[in-house]
């Protein structure tokens, strides 16, 4: 299946140079930790300074968050042996930024 992923750009250069979309092909049954895994190794997201945390999310819902690690924190109630088809669907997959929590506090 053709998994269509999204993410929003760290900087103002970074939608200038690199691309923000991609299709990403997995078969139906496969954990979404196995794909957040090879999206996160394919050097697809970008990160900066003030930019350091992104939501994965999945029609409106948050799914994971993603740091420059690349290890997924897992939204409560998400499993990520959840296979793909169930978790994704035919929807797109988007990576936002959130603001750090210690930003958002103070």
């Amino acid at each position: 299946m053709k998994i269509n992923v999204v993410r929003q750009a760290c900087c103002a250069a970074d939608d200038q140079i690199n691309r923000l979309d991609a299709v990403y092909e997995v078969d139906g049954n496969t954990a979404i930790e196995v794909l957040m895994r090879k999206i996160c190794s394919s050097k697809f997201l970008q990160y900066s300074s003030t930019h350091n945390r992104l939501s994965a999310e999945v029609d409106g819902r948050q799914v994971a968050e993603i740091y420059p690690s690349g290890d997924p924190t897992w939204t409560l109630g998400v499993l990520p042996t959840e296979p793909v088809s169930s978790a994704i669907g035919d929807n797109t997959l988007h990576f936002v930024f959130r603001l750090n929590s210690s930003r958002a506090e103070g």
